[in-house]
């Protein structure tokens, strides 16, 4: 027994990962008695109460105690105080111990059922309140080792490039009207610049001469932060953040930062964001764990939690975000199911489109739980128009987990209807491939020139014949794409739609073989 626990203790995972192990094999075999494994449990439990525990010993207790609790093997008290150290250890500083925390959350549900989520409720929701957001000031985003510069400060170094200039004007004007003062070296300044010390950006900031100072300062002035002043003086108002317009971009130089126009997207996508990700798993694994109990604290407030944490600016955050959709969608009542379905099916569409694979994945993952249980019920067909297109496109996207799930998916869904569904949506499925075929990521465009043959090759000629010179203009700028893989996708699409749409694709033709002779020419052999 007492090797079990030192082997539980370890500083090494795959020694505690042992130690659990043994103890299962053991109680399996009875070679310990129900009495022995209370005394076990109470002496793991007091660990998780000690201060002086490090953070391996608390996650090899919580791998030990989730362990116990699948075989039935905790007793009530045992259980209450594990339920206590997760709650006091749920925003612990070491991720391991958080992510175990959700595992022993949800065998504590299966145990005991909804009233785990009545004793954790209040913790879970205030965690993921209090860190959903982020002060964009105090973020730091590597670049080159070296952090963001807060606006003002950014504002700040525009303003000490200006009065540099300036200043260099003023020294020419000098030696023109003094011949015994002596011109500065090249790119030296006549006299330092004076204004704020700012840190170091290792190399300067490349590319801010592009915009000009002035122009920068112009486009900056609107996201200048608030002074923090240590006294609040009588009267003073405080400064405001103006939000500013979502199609203004800072980014240009985008080499300055990864930076975002919105105040709240100065974070970029895989930022850190303390425990909102882990908290919200611990959320998602109660609800696992508590199955079609959770159907009645799903409301309108639960909703709209996870319609925000779905447009996260963190990836981590969206990607459990759908993760905990499809929990509900897979254990909730019908009643709920199909509310669930009103309030997210667009989002759900969102998440199938998003940058990210792995929210993509998430995403697909809560697309299946719902349809297929919609279909049974009989009101999936209302959703086809909004989530068909990106179903569709993530049959062709590059990230293989995602593609595969997605055929099967499709499968499941639309069983031998696809290409008669895809004629039935045909005007919101040619939007969205047009859409996709100008988006940033490059295999997502891949994808759309692949789905826009298939249109070619497998939909009914009648319903696509209308849209065959916006698919072929749409397939003739991807052809000239900086992404060969795209370009040669293009190509073959091109030759598909002429194939099936000789008449409608005339007027392209000239285009065409300007193209495909380049095409023969291009570097790439393929």
């Amino acid at each position: 027994m007492k090797g079990i626990i030192e082997q539980i203790k370890a500083p090494q995972l795959i020694r505690r990962q042992k130690g659990v192990r043994e103890l299962k094999k053991r109680i399996d075999a009875k070679d310990i008695s129900s009495q022995e494994v209370q005394v076990l449990a109470s002496k793991l439990t007091s660990l998780l109460d000690s201060d002086e525990s490090s953070w391996q010993v608390k996650h090899g207790v919580f791998l030990a105690a989730e362990g116990l609790l699948k075989i039935h093997m905790l007793g009530n008290k045992e259980r209450k105080s594990v339920m206590k150290a997760a709650l006091e250890n749920l925003e612990h500083k070491e991720y391991r111990v958080r992510l175990v925390i959700g595992s022993v959350l949800q065998a504590l549900a299966a145990e005991d059922g909804i009233s785990v989520y009545n004793n954790c409720k209040e913790v879970i929701l205030k965690s993921i309140d209090k860190n959903f957001t982020r002060d964009p000031s105090m973020v730091k985003i590597e670049n080159k080792g070296k952090f963001l510069l807060p606006v003002a400060n950014l504002l700040d170094l525009v303003e000490c490039e200006e009065k540099s200039k300036a200043d260099k004007e003023v020294a020419k004007e000098e030696v023109k009207s003094d011949p015994t003062v002596s011109a500065p070296p090249s790119g030296l300044p006549a006299t330092p610049p004076t204004g704020a010390v700012l840190p170091s950006l290792g190399g300067g900031l490349p590319g801010l001469g592009r915009i000009g100072g002035k122009a920068l300062k112009k486009r900056l002035e609107h996201h200048r932060l608030p002074k923090h002043n240590k006294e609040n003086k009588p009267g003073a108002s405080k400064a405001a953040v103006k939000k500013p317009s979502v199609t203004t971009r800072v980014s240009k130089p985008a080499e300055l930062t990864r930076w975002k126009a919105e105040l709240r997207e100065q974070m970029h996508d895989t930022e850190g964001w303390k425990s909102l990700e882990t908290s919200f798993n611990a959320l998602k694994c109660i609800i696992t764990g508590t199955k079609g109990a959770f159907s009645r604290f799903v409301d309108d407030n639960f909703l709209a939690l996870l319609e925000v944490a779905s447009m996260h600016t963190n990836r981590f955050v969206r990607e459990i975000t759908y993760h905990t959709t499809a929990a509900i969608a897979q254990n909730c009542d019908i009643k709920t199911l199909e509310n669930l379905a009103n309030r997210t099916c667009t989002l759900l569409a969102k998440g199938l489109s998003d940058n990210w694979s792995q929210v993509r994945y998430a995403s697909s993952i809560a697309t299946r739980n719902l349809m297929v249980r919609a279909i049974k019920a009989g009101f999936a067909e209302k959703y086809l128009g909004i989530l068909l297109p990106p179903m569709c496109i993530n049959r062709y996207y590059v990230a293989q987990g995602v593609r595969i799930y997605s055929h099967e998916t499709w499968r499941m869904v639309m069983g031998e209807r696809g290409p008669e569904l895809v004629a039935k949506y045909i005007d919101k499925v040619v939007k969205f491939y047009v859409s996709q075929a100008k988006a940033d990521n490059h295999a997502v465009r891949e994808a759309a020139c692949a789905c826009i043959t298939e249109l070619a090759l497998k939909v009914e000629k009648k319903a696509v014949s209308p849209h065959v010179t916006v698919l072929l203009d749409t397939l003739i700028e991807c052809f000239k794409d900086d992404s060969w893989p795209v370009r040669d996708a293009a190509c073959n699409a091109c030759g598909d739609f002429i194939t099936a749409f000789p008449e409608e694709s005339k007027p392209t033709m000239k285009k065409l073989y300007v193209l495909w002779f380049d095409h023969l020419k291009d570097s790439i052999p393929t």
